[in-house]
């Protein structure tokens, strides 16, 4: 398995540094319920269990000899989403959405000031959220094509 032609194929790094530079405000982040992300994910089709106790949303995505988790977090406003990809003998790989991208960008951390969006209010959250399952989508799909 090749995460990193995965990601480098669908442009993740670019689209992903873009997202945090355009959404960078840490000291407005929203305080959102469970309800509108709830919301705003059933209004664009991202299917995502919740976890109360862990207050994240999360769903596994099972292939042949593997298991991608993807969580997505809220708290504060800070969409500080992450994968767990793993087999029943090691974990492949397990960080956030900005550990991802410096896999194929080792300077990632120098072109963003966080390593996730923030949003101040629901319509950025919308926006986020939108645009981080179409990444995700799209990485889902690369692991399909095998």
């Amino acid at each position: 398995m090749n995460i990193e032609k995965k990601i480098k194929k669908i442009d993740y790094s670019t689209i992903y540094k873009s997202l945090c530079n355009q959404y960078e405000d840490i000291d407005k982040g929203g305080k959102f319920t469970k309800d509108v992300v709830k919301k705003i994910l059933e209004d664009i089709d991202f299917t995502l269990k919740f976890s109360a106790q862990e207050k994240i949303f999360f769903n596994d995505y099972f292939f042949n000899d593997f298991i991608v988790r993807f969580i997505l977090s809220y708290q504060y406003g800070f969409i500080d989403c992450s994968y767990i990809i793993y087999n029943d003998e090691c974990t492949i790989f397990r960080g956030g959405l900005g550990d991802l991208c410096k896999l194929v960008d080792n300077s990632f951390e120098d072109k963003v000031k966080y390593k996730f969006p923030t949003a101040t209010n629901i319509h950025e959250l919308q926006d986020i959220i939108m645009r981080i399952w179409q990444l995700h989508t799209n990485f889902i799909a690369e692991f399909e094509k095998g």
